[in-house]
């Protein structure tokens, strides 16, 4: 089964085996690079009076700041420092600090994706808008248009072949197939 993307004047046909879901932060942007926590808006949630002790005493020690009131379980530490709250500490310090340790709850947006490799950097194709982080693909919905989608790609290898660089084309009467030849490392 395909995914179609639409686009100006021709539709993207993604495999759905490859669509995963991942943490925005994970993604790359559209330099290739990865997005971050402090991007994505990622949150951790402090779960337990020991993990709250344990940032309290970064916070105080390492740091060398005194916070305006204790540290609770419940709170939030946020990675960027423009998502702020009563009940949210916002320092990507803090939050790179304590991501993998327990005691903490990760909260970060997902997103539906595809990502390959385009010779030079890793790309992240955005099939979901993760609450209006980033712009996704527009997905085609018309049924009569998927259906001669999906018609003319069960149908394109039966047709002329056209070799081009990167990729291979099947002409037919009314469509035309264009196979990418996206680099993909696993």
């Amino acid at each position: 089964m395909y995914t179609f993307i639409k686009k100006e004047n021709y539709w993207l046909a993604i495999d759905e085996s490859r669509i995963e879901t991942k943490l925005l932060a994970d993604c790359q942007d559209r330099y290739g690079q990865k997005n971050g926590h402090v991007e994505a808006g990622s949150l951790l949630r402090i779960e337990t009076q020991e993990a709250a002790d344990s940032v309290f005493h970064y916070i105080c020690h390492v740091l060398d700041e005194v916070p305006a009131r204790p540290i609770m379980p419940g709170e939030w530490i946020s990675a960027s420092r423009e998502i702020t709250g009563a009940d949210v500490y916002s320092d990507s310090d803090v939050f790179d600090r304590f991501l993998d340790h327990p005691g903490f709850e990760l909260n970060s947006p997902t997103v539906d994706v595809v990502e390959y490799h385009d010779g030079h950097n890793w790309q992240t194709v955005y099939l979901s808008d993760a609450d209006g982080l980033i712009m996704a693909e527009e997905i085609e919905t018309d049924e009569s248009v998927i259906r001669g989608l999906r018609a003319c790609i069960g149908a394109f290898k039966s047709m002329r072949t056209e070799k081009r660089p990167g990729c291979d084309v099947w002409t037919g009467k009314k469509w035309r197939v264009t196979e990418s030849h996206w680099q993909h490392f696993d």
